[in-house]
């Protein structure tokens, strides 16, 4: 008989988004620090931002190296030489290959480097006087800027959560053991999610089967995974319901095969998840759901050959 673990009052907090990272190069002190004051109450997106300095090319090349989710780079042209930003941008878009932060350029010297060329010969997002960039249109700068690195990286990882979707089914449709199978999925959902798997991380994860109407543990993920019974009490509402669903931070997969035999998912940490994981954790599901029923179909037909063979024999 399964025991519950007592029920626990639901206190996880909103989780909190990490700050946008802002890379301020230039050699003048007086330029961090008007720029950083500026931009103290920024909030974009309830995101708010996080500033990093370098004074010359070599530093910025070396941060932007050894930090790859930069947002924006704030970048003065002329510093240890009249060309140094120029040489920074093509050191970012071709040595480090980093083609998804955007790039400000700024300048005092407009004539050292005229924007029409500058726009077309280097892979920069936006031109800018230090003269005419005002706090106003410093403020709109910064938003163009984040809002065009936010949708990027939602393309990227739309592509990269497609792949390993296509991946993860593959290798599905090979298993042949329910618990492999349980384990297999699990182990795909962590890659497609980028779920760290620790308790301390607010995520757990299992599949569970219900008998004699209790629910066991087949397969999961995290230290000593215990049923609880809000988590019981979420998985029953998917029974009854005969689907999946989302619940606070919790999703609940429901899994049935042809011949009736049902699985269920229990996934915390869900309040993490954005409406991309959200949505490739339905598709994946859904594939799920296939595999399982052409495990059982494939169970049951090896059940009935061996029935077979044993009555001729």
């Amino acid at each position: 008989m399964l025991k519950f673990a007592e029920k626990k009052e639901n206190t996880t907090n909103k989780h909190q988004l990490p700050n946008w990272k802002v890379l301020i190069v230039d050699d003048e002190h007086e330029v961090h620090t008007i720029t950083e004051s500026v931009l103290s109450k920024f909030e974009f997106q309830e995101r708010k931002l996080e500033f990093l300095h370098a004074y010359n090319g070599k530093e910025a090349v070396e941060i932007v190296k050894n930090t790859p989710d930069i947002a924006l780079i704030l970048l003065d042209v002329v510093m240890e030489s009249d060309d140094a930003g120029l040489k920074t941008v093509k050191a970012i878009r071709e040595e480090i290959r980093n083609q998804t932060v955007r790039i400000v350029l700024r300048t005092g010297q407009p004539g050292q480097a005229p924007e029409k060329d500058v726009i077309r010969d280097y892979d920069i997002n936006d031109y800018k006087n230090k003269t005419e960039l005002t706090s106003a249109k410093l403020y709109s700068t910064v938003i163009a800027a984040l809002r065009n690195y936010h949708d990027l990286n939602v393309i990227e990882q739309s592509r990269v959560g497609l792949a390993k979707i296509i991946d993860a089914t593959k290798s599905l449709f090979t298993e042949k053991s329910l618990i492999l199978f349980a384990e297999g999925v699990l182990t795909q959902i962590i890659s497609i999610l980028n779920i760290p798997i620790k308790s301390e991380a607010g995520h757990e994860g299992y599949f569970a089967m219900l008998e004699n109407g209790d629910f066991k543990i087949i397969a999961s993920f995290g230290e000593n995974p215990v049923i609880t019974e809000n988590a019981a009490f979420l998985m029953y509402e998917a029974f009854e319901a005969k689907q999946s669903i989302f619940r606070d931070d919790a999703y609940i997969g429901f899994y049935r095969s042809s011949n009736n035999k049902v699985i269920l998912l229990y996934l915390k940490g869900c309040d993490r998840l954005n409406d991309i994981d959200r949505n490739l954790l339905e598709l994946f599901s859904n594939n799920i759901s296939i595999a399982f029923d052409n495990l059982c179909l494939n169970e049951e037909m090896i059940n009935t050959q061996s029935e077979v063979v044993k009555r001729l024999g």
